[in-house]
């Protein structure tokens, strides 16, 4: 693979599926893609003109003839209307000036859930729950919850205020705290909040899931990973050994990004280890899944190590979005794992790299090589 094609690579943060395409948002663009399933050919790739840096949007929801993407780096929440593509940026309110509260531009959301008409929008970095209405698009910020418990936050080890991972239980949406070991429970009509304790040691959780009548939890402050077992009805929890004396498990913050129920298993998506494991539900044993390819680690746009941009349940199939530029799909029936590789168009990644490179010179940035590769780079000074 030469130079050009390293970094055309697609490398998306979010996938949602729609009439058999395949929409991306992407981690090292200011676009985002659309893949034709059948062809599988990159049919339209589309200039995000209101952010121009990376990693702009992390998650995405298709809703009737709207894509939605929600935003990370970018400013504004982006409304693609499919039929007339057109975008409509919604900005974000700023957050209040409150001394010790945690917000960072750069990483604002990194998970969303749709329910019915509406989007919730689940914040790293943005100290509120940011709900969208799409039948006029509507925004609503759910923040109570913050004030309740901003006494128990621990911002001097802050790993963001909600993880990823839901689940509907009548007429609300419970989520995973990732500021302190609990749950957020909103209801979807008053979008009142309740905040359910979960007595552990642990600062919080990165991942949650329902499967076989509890809820799978992801640790997210420790090396190794702890994972939980709760039952939400008795509110009792069992704590699962690490997984520390397992090869694969190196030293870096956060070995595992997601954990999806299958029916034999319980899958543990790396975000830091090198292998995907898995728990035996019954025996609460872990299992080395032995796959035929390696996961290299690298680093997202705030410098955490990580070996996936994004892990994504869709039908029956586990994605994962690797940093080298695969996109791994993993049937857990079968326990198959495929991977494949998507590439910008060469004219469009051309237009970009030169966009790139004048940005970075206007705003006094430093060129990363990662952003549009050296030969891009001379081509374009030496070419002026």
């Amino acid at each position: 693979m030469n130079s050009s094609e390293i970094n055309r690579r697609l490398r998306p943060t979010d996938i949602a599926i729609d009439d058999n395409k395949m929409w991306m948002s992407l981690a090292e663009s200011n676009r985002f893609a659309c893949v034709d399933l059948t062809t599988k050919e990159i049919e339209e790739v589309k200039v995000n003109a209101a952010d121009f840096n990376t990693y702009n949007y992390a998650s995405m929801e298709a809703y009737g003839d709207y894509i939605v993407f929600i935003p990370t780096h970018a400013r504004s929440i982006a409304i693609y209307h499919k039929s007339k593509k057109e975008v409509l940026y919604k900005e974000l309110r700023k957050p209040e000036e409150n001394t010790g509260w945690h917000y960072n531009f750069r990483i604002k959301f990194h998970y969303s859930y749709k329910k019915d008409h509406l989007i919730f929008m689940m914040p790293y970095y943005y100290p509120a729950v940011v709900c969208m209405d799409m039948t006029d698009l509507s925004v609503r910020y759910i923040d109570d919850w913050i004030y309740r418990t901003e006494n128990r936050i621990n911002f001097n080890r802050f790993y963001g205020y909600v993880g990823a991972g839901c689940y509907e239980s009548e007429d609300c949406l419970i989520v995973p705290l990732a500021c302190f070991s609990a749950l957020l429970k909103i209801n979807f009509n008053t979008f009142e909040t309740e905040v359910i304790d979960i007595n552990i040691d642990s600062h919080g959780f990165s991942y949650m899931e329902m499967y076989g009548g509890y809820l799978w939890l992801q640790g997210k402050d420790n090396k190794y990973g702890h994972t939980f077992k709760y039952s939400l009805e008795k509110r009792t929890v069992e704590e699962i050994s690490p997984v520390e004396s397992r090869r694969g498990i190196n030293n870096h913050f956060l070995p595992f990004e997601s954990l999806f129920g299958d029916g034999k298993w319980i899958w543990m998506i790396p975000r830091t280890a090198e292998k995907i494991y898995r728990i035996n539900p019954k025996t609460l044993e872990y299992d080395e899944y032995a796959n035929q390819y390696k996961f290299p680690i690298g680093a997202n746009t705030y410098h955490e190590p990580i070996v996936t941009y994004m892990t994504k349940k869709i039908g029956n199939k586990i994605l994962m979005s690797s940093v080298d530029g695969y996109l791994y799909t993993l049937n857990p029936e079968n326990g198959k794992l495929e991977r494949k590789m998507f590439f910008m168009p060469e004219e469009i990644y051309k237009e970009e790299s030169e966009n790139k490179i004048q940005y970075s010179m206007q705003h006094g940035g430093i060129f990363s090589e990662n952003s549009a590769g050296l030969e891009e780079y001379l081509n374009f000074v030496c070419t002026r």
